[in-house]
C-alpha cells in the first residue's frame, strides 16, 4: 500500500512528472480539487470559496466564515482518508499535512515524501 506525498515548485513541471510516476507505479493521483471538493461538501460552503480559502485569496468576509481550525481538521480528515485507502500520489498543498504524519502500519505501510 503506496502513499506518495509530493510537493512542487513553480514552472518545474510537477503535474507532468507526478501522472508519469502514478502511471509507472499505478497509482491514483489526488490533486487539490478533490480535496476541495470534498471539504466544500463537509462544511456545507461553495467549492470556490474553499479553494480561496486554501490558495490565501479569501476575502474578509470569507475568512471570517471559513474558521481556521476547522479548515485545518476537515482537510486533515480528507487527506488521511485518501491516504489511508493506499495506493495513491497525493499532490499540492495537501501532501505538505502528511510530512506531520509518523509512519505508522495501521495508517500506511510506506510514506514517501517527494520533493520535485
Amino acid at each position: 500500500m503506496a502513499v506518495i506525498a509530493m510537493t512542487r515548485e513553480m514552472a518545474t513541471r510537477g503535474s507532468e512528472v507526478a501522472a508519469g510516476l502514478a502511471e509507472r507505479l499505478g497509482l491514483s493521483i489526488i490533486h487539490h480539487e478533490i480535496v476541495e471538493h470534498e471539504i466544500a461538501e463537509r462544511i456545507g460552503v461553495p467549492e470556490s470559496e474553499v479553494h480561496r480559502f486554501l490558495e490565501g485569496e479569501a476575502s474578509l468576509l470569507e475568512r471570517w466564515k471559513l474558521d481556521r481550525k476547522r479548515m485545518s481538521r476537515y482537510t486533515a480528515q480528507e487527506i488521511l482518508e485518501l491516504a489511508a485507502k493506499g495506493n495513491v500520489l497525493i499532490r499540492g498543498w495537501g501532501a505538505t499535512f502528511l510530512k506531520s504524519v509518523p509512519h505508522s502500519g495501521a495508517l500506511m505501510d510506506e510514506l514517501i515524501l517527494a520533493r520535485v
